[in-house]
């Protein structure tokens, strides 16, 4: 089953989605500047909070100054090295833990 419901869900590419998207009517592919993409993001979330996901497209976005809150999921790295998600990050910012919780651990 689909988990995210009736959610917008933008894929950010520069390809065309596979045609099993099809099946995915709430599943589009955007393109071009990162700030025109968040923006189609904000829209298509009328209002409520928009998720960026993949380390190339969040560091993409604090780069670009569009991100305003950081979520940070801790995940044990069971296979492969694990990639950094704040490495290659240009512009630094200052951030605070407002808070935390575990899952099932």
């Amino acid at each position: 089953p689909w988990p995210y419901g009736d959610m917008p869900v933008l894929v950010a590419t520069s390809r065309p989605l596979p045609p099993s998207a099809s099946a995915l009517p709430h599943v589009k592919a955007v393109g071009g500047k990162i700030e025109d993409m968040v923006r189609a993001a904000r829209e298509a979330a009328g209002g409520k909070n928009v998720y960026v996901d993949g380390g190339s497209l969040v560091r993409q976005c604090m780069d670009s100054g569009v991100v305003d809150r950081v979520t940070v999921s801790l995940v044990p790295v069971v296979l492969g090295k694990g990639v950094s998600l704040f490495g290659g990050v240009e512009r630094r910012r200052q951030m605070k833990t407002v808070g935390h919780r575990s899952i099932g651990g």
